[in-house]
């Protein structure tokens, strides 16, 4: 049977590649071609067993095979691959898994053509198939928007492989800046890598992230590399800055290598995480928990980091005999003093904020953990292939230059409060007439 009606292609193809086209309300996919015409085989072939098929010659002509054995869909099937693409490109783009992808994607569609779509484990298996087909083909590419923003990469071939990423007007803004904080995240980043480790400035009140370096460790050699490739290639001058990093002395000399002039200072949350954790190393963390006064005392260390610097060593001798009645007890003081006290790994001048809090200057790192959250939800909770990876970082780099331009006031009120009392606290506070337990005590309150 011959048919003058002409086919109207979708231009798309299924997922292995085979063309589609559309003829008197069905859906037809190649199947093969000779000298004369191509033949196309109905595509409910397999699930409706259908034997209908055409034969589309070069001068457009028609010839109808077999008759269908079902009825032609209500509706334009486009719809439904429109659907399905969607899925793909979301499964793509995204962090999340196979089955959230499909449910945003459903929510959207109207009811009568949910009952069109292929089950939901056959979904699933078209979604795993065409990311593993994306990622196989991509694994050791690099997103094109991302090339000009690429800073240095030491090569794949390179074991401790590291890639270092950032915009030029975020570099000329670091430059400027006189604080920085650096952090790294470990959360869903890809293989071969350890951490993505950000360097962060503050301007205007606010935190911004400047230049991102996947680094597969957390070795001196490698933040150095991270910092030398950032001061070249944004020419970043040698002078005074206050650097808030974590108690990680790897980076800490890496910074005191490459940025002498600076003044590094220690990120105050992650210093009352270390004395917490040490609790659990000397069995007392439950007694933390659970002991309103011990906690009270314990409190009485952190609080030691707004004293001046001579009061220091006054103050932790005091704080000391507040908790000296156990062994473990002991134990704990033992282990702040060689680490925490003068000739230890992280001498008071290394954690002491008393001057941050007069300048208005960030004592914690924390002060971009907002910033990080945010981050690690887009990244997800599963590590991802490098490419994936990278296409998230590079709309993430956008999204933070934008946010830079755009700046919104700090609206945590409460900290605002607590910022301005423990300010005036530390201007209070005289080391030749004040008591000294009295001043530790009240900071406990608002640290």
């Amino acid at each position: 049977m011959t048919s003058n009606s002409s086919s109207k292609s979708f231009n798309k193809l299924t997922t292995k590649g085979r063309r589609i086209i559309q003829h008197e309300q069905f859906e037809f996919i190649f199947k093969r071609h000779n000298i004369f015409y191509d033949t196309y085989k109905c595509r409910s072939f397999h699930k409706e067993k259908c034997p209908a098929f055409i034969n589309v010659f070069k001068n457009g002509r028609i010839d109808k095979g077999a008759e269908h054995n079902h009825d032609s869909p209500s509706m334009d099937n486009a719809v439904v691959e429109e659907a399905i693409n969607k899925m793909k490109n979301g499964i793509i783009l995204s962090s999340t898994t196979t089955s959230s992808v499909i449910r945003d994607v459903i929510f959207e569609m109207p009811l009568e053509e949910m009952s069109r779509l292929p089950s939901e484990e056959s979904l699933k298996q078209t979604l795993r198939r065409h990311f593993n087909k994306y990622y196989k083909k991509n694994s050791s590419g690099m997103p094109e928007d991302l090339v000009e923003h690429m800073l240095y990469d030491s090569g794949m071939s390179e074991e401790n492989r590291v890639l270092i990423f950032g915009h030029k007007e975020m570099g000329a803004a670091l430059e400027s800046s006189d604080i920085w904080m650096a952090e790294g995240i470990y959360t869903a980043t890809p293989t071969p890598f350890y951490q993505l480790y950000v360097l962060h400035f503050v301007k205007n009140g606010a935190a911004h992230a400047a230049v991102f370096g996947l680094l597969t460790g957390k070795t001196v050699e490698m933040y150095t590399k991270f910092l030398q490739v950032t001061k070249e290639k944004f020419n970043i001058s040698n002078r005074s800055r206050v650097v808030l990093v974590n108690f990680e002395s790897a980076a800490i000399n890496a910074f005191q290598a490459v940025f002498p002039e600076s003044r590094l200072l220690g990120c105050f949350f992650h210093f009352k995480q270390a004395i917490i954790k040490s609790l659990q190393r000397y069995a007392l963390k439950t007694k933390y928990e659970k002991d309103p006064q011990f906690r009270k005392n314990i409190k009485l260390f952190f609080a030691l980091s707004m004293l001046p610097l001579d009061d220091v060593k006054k103050g932790y001798e005091a704080v000391s005999k507040e908790i000296a009645g156990q062994v473990a007890c002991k134990r704990f003081v033992k282990y702040f003093h060689e680490t925490f006290m003068s000739g230890g790994l992280f001498p008071p001048s290394f954690w002491n904020h008393r001057q941050s809090v007069l300048e208005g200057i960030p004592k914690a790192t924390n002060f971009i953990e907002g910033w990080h959250n945010g981050l690690t939800y887009s990244f997800g909770l599963r590590k991802r292939p490098l490419f994936q990876f990278l296409v998230t970082l590079h709309k993430e780099m956008e999204y933070t230059r934008t946010k830079f331009h755009n700046p919104s006031p700090p609206s945590n009120k409460k900290k605002l409060i607590l910022a301005k009392k423990l300010k005036k606290m530390i201007q209070a506070y005289d080391p030749q007439t004040s008591n000294t337990m009295f001043f530790l005590k009240a900071v406990t309150y608002v640290v």
